[in-house]
């Protein structure tokens, strides 16, 4: 098997991560997987194969033969970069998914997913944490349309806190019961003017407080 070697950066060749020593300038060369894999002091340091469906797999192992990095990339075109300690267990990743979207993330000691980190739908920029279980908690978006978004979430993943940023400057706090249900909404207008509003299960608004235009305070209670 050969793996055919492109310029890498500061003058290196790059055959998929590994670098082999040559000039900036020279020409494309062919190196049989096997020379390369001989240069790493008599161990196996690299292995290049394809998984069951038929994707490429590249792994990288320390000098001891546990496994520190691979790479990949699948039949769909979505490439992944993963990290793995000292014991051989994975503990961080950057990947590409089918949707476009790029995505870091970081492990704990038990394999759950901690921190995430990307771009959804490739214009999204977000950031995610989980607890010790692997459950979502607080993520935090950047829309589209200029909200910025941020849901605190309980232990069983349920968001029951939003906190948002219109791009018309409204800021707004949300609360939700357990069947994601809005019951109290708390915000500011551009100019200072604060507003509460209460509902009911419905969603239907049944009280609000807030100021008037006058800056006097008023209350609605819908019977």
């Amino acid at each position: 098997m050969a793996i055919n070697l492109r310029l890498g950066w500061k003058g290196g060749i790059v055959a998929g991560l590994i670098v082999v020593g040559a000039s900036w300038g020279q020409p494309v060369e062919r190196v049989a997987l096997e020379d390369l894999i001989a240069r790493c002091q008599g161990r196996d340091r690299a292995d290049l194969r394809l998984v069951d469906d038929g994707a490429p797999l590249l792994d990288f192992y320390d000098e001891r033969g546990v496994l520190r990095a691979g790479y990949s990339l699948s039949e769909g075109r979505a490439g992944s970069l993963a990290f793995y300690d000292e014991t051989g267990e994975p503990c961080a990743g950057l990947g590409s998914g089918q949707t476009g979207a790029m995505r870091l993330r970081f492990l704990d000691a038990a394999g759950h997913v901690r921190w995430q980190n990307g771009m959804e739908d490739g214009e999204i920029p977000s950031l995610k944490l989980c607890d010790a279980e692997g459950q979502l908690r607080p993520p935090f978006w950047v829309r589209a349309d200029g909200m910025t978004l941020l849901e605190i979430n309980d232990q069983n993943g349920r968001a029951r806190t939003v906190v948002r940023v219109l791009d018309e400057g409204l800021a707004w706090v949300g609360l939700l019961d357990e069947e994601q249900r809005f019951r109290a909404g708390l915000g500011a207008r551009r100019d200072g003017r604060p507003r509460l509003d209460l509902y009911d299960a419905q969603g239907e608004t049944w009280a609000s407080l807030y100021s008037d235009d006058r800056g006097r305070p008023k209350f609605d209670l819908d019977q």
